[in-house]
């Protein structure tokens, strides 16, 4: 059986707690702030409720949508750019 202080820090179990408790808050805050804001202004148009930035969450789906384009990019250039596993054997 191992010793408390032995193993790494991120193992201990109630640091691995304490961590998945601070993400949770940190994924949940902002959905529950947006939802108890009554009034979303909108920077694109002077009336916000006919604007798009003005719509629930609009931010974080930029964001979500930004992230999955950039990750679609980068897979169609790894195939374009990728060499062979042999391509670093003559180096030295």
């Amino acid at each position: 059986m191992r010793n408390r202080e032995s193993s790494p820090l991120f193992y201990r179990a109630n640091v691995r707690r304490g961590l998945w408790n601070v993400l949770l808050f940190l994924c949940a805050f902002p959905i529950v702030y947006e939802l108890m804001s009554e009034k979303r202004y909108s920077y694109f148009s002077k009336d916000g409720f006919q604007s798009i930035d003005a719509i629930f969450s609009f931010y974080g789906l930029v964001g979500l949508f930004g992230s999955l384009l950039i990750i679609i990019v980068a897979r169609v250039l790894s195939f374009f750019i990728r060499v062979g596993e042999a391509y670093y054997n003559d180096d030295f």
